[in-house]
Order: C-alpha cells, then sequence, then structure tokens
C-alpha cells in the first residue's frame, strides 16, 4: 500500500508539475500574442498616418505641376510676341515701300523698334512667379 502511496504521489506531482509548465507556457503565449497584437495596432496607425502624408504629397506635387505649366504657358505667350516683334521688324526689312527712301525705311524701323519697346513696358506678363508676386501666404 505504500507503494502505491508514493507513486499515487509522485503522479501527483508529475501532473501538478506538469500543469505548472502548462500554466506557464500559455501564459508566455498570451504575453506573445498580446505583444504581437499591440504592435499590429501600432503599424496600422503608422500607415494611416504615412498614407495622409502620402496624399498631403500628392497634393502638393499637382499644385507644382500647375503652376509649372501656368509659367510654360506664360513663357511660350512671351516668346510668341518676341517672335511677332521679330517677324515684323524683319517684315519691314524685307519689304520696304517701293517709293520709300532708305532714310524713310530706316525711321520705319526704328518706330517700330520704339512702339515694340514702348509697348513691352506696360505690357503684363503672361504668369508671374511666385517669389516676384508681392503679397505672400
Amino acid at each position: 500500500m505504500t507503494a502505491t502511496a508514493v507513486a499515487a504521489v509522485l503522479a501527483l506531482v508529475v501532473a501538478l508539475l506538469r500543469l505548472r509548465i502548462h500554466k506557464r507556457e500559455a501564459t508566455r503565449l498570451r504575453d506573445a500574442r498580446k505583444h504581437l497584437l499591440d504592435r499590429a495596432d501600432k503599424l496600422r496607425r503608422e500607415l494611416t498616418i504615412a498614407t495622409g502624408e502620402r496624399d498631403a504629397a500628392v497634393e502638393l506635387l499637382d499644385e507644382a505641376n500647375a503652376r509649372i505649366a501656368k509659367y510654360d504657358e506664360g513663357l511660350r505667350w512671351r516668346n510668341e510676341l518676341r517672335q511677332a516683334a521679330v517677324e515684323r521688324a524683319s517684315y519691314l526689312m524685307d519689304k520696304p515701300h517701293p517709293k520709300r527712301t532708305r532714310r524713310q525705311r530706316q525711321d520705319d524701323i526704328d518706330r517700330a523698334a520704339f512702339e515694340s519697346a514702348w509697348n513691352a513696358r506696360f505690357e503684363a506678363p503672361a504668369f508671374i512667379p511666385p517669389h516676384e508676386q508681392g503679397d505672400h501666404q
């Protein structure tokens, strides 16, 4: 009987030790799961913030592209005006009035140059770059 009792007590001790080991393992796994869930939440928050920053950057890039397009349009118009002035001057040089003297033709050229310079002084540019505008945000 004593051997049976000792065996029963030993079996009970082994069962308690196994139970304690399994309990400790379950606690460790529960803590690891909680840590992983916290990490996943943190990564989700960071992803939300990064998405907002990306959207803001895309919006800024679109605004910059629109500004550049306006500036390019202004440059294109200015180049076209310059080209028209050059063509007008060359037209006066190439095809003078048949009954005009050389002096009169030169006066026509000088007058055309003065008019284009005078008009250019008062023409508003098609686009004023932001760094040249008076009021800033």
